[in-house]
């Protein structure tokens, strides 16, 4: 009986209905934001689940289009092109607040995706650490992919933005999923 258990667990734990299978895709795209007065990833329904422990600045009486922002991510992943919906808020951190050129900040993001048909894949969780000379409005940012909804349950990954994200900013990285 004894090698019998032993048998049963070791088939259980060595197949693959415990292992996870990631399938993982470069992207590359543009990211363009503006200003958001509503502050929509604070209201937004996923916030709870996307991001539990995190304290948007927008959330200590900092006015929303200080510390929020809402754009579109254009962007290309296994030869197909996607559309996101970006809502952005700056996250408290223990920065110094130094008058420094670089400034340093950080942001969680929730990306709504649909393709270029206009269907939706679900949503991406981001978490920024960026670095932003405001002479150019250069912003270079590593991003952490942290989860997601749809397509994109359980999503890891990273993403690097550089440019002027008013204008453009260039996207590069890869996103992986449990499919």
């Amino acid at each position: 009986m004894k090698n019998f258990v032993l048998y049963i667990f070791l088939i259980l734990f060595t197949s693959k209905a415990f292992a996870f299978d990631f399938s993982c895709s470069e992207i590359t795209g543009l990211l363009s934001v503006v200003p958001d007065t509503e502050c929509e990833v604070v209201h937004s329904p996923l916030r709870d689940y996307a991001f539990p422990t995190s304290r948007f600045v927008a959330e200590t009486g900092v006015p929303n289009e200080e510390a929020c922002f809402t754009g579109n991510l254009q962007f290309e992943a296994d030869g197909k092109n996607y559309i996101g919906h970006a809502m952005i808020g700056q996250t408290i951190n223990s920065f110094p607040a130094i008058p420094a050129t670089p400034q340093m900040f950080s942001a969680s993001d929730i990306v709504k995706i649909r393709n270029e048909h206009g269907k939706r894949k679900g949503s991406l969780f981001l978490k920024h650490f960026a670095l932003i000379d405001f002479s150019v409005f250069q912003f270079d940012e590593e991003v952490a992919i942290v989860g997601g909804t749809g397509r994109y349950r359980g999503a890891r990954g990273q993403l690097q933005i550089s440019g002027n994200l008013f204008t453009g900013a260039e996207v590069s990285g890869s996103v992986c999923t449990i499919f």
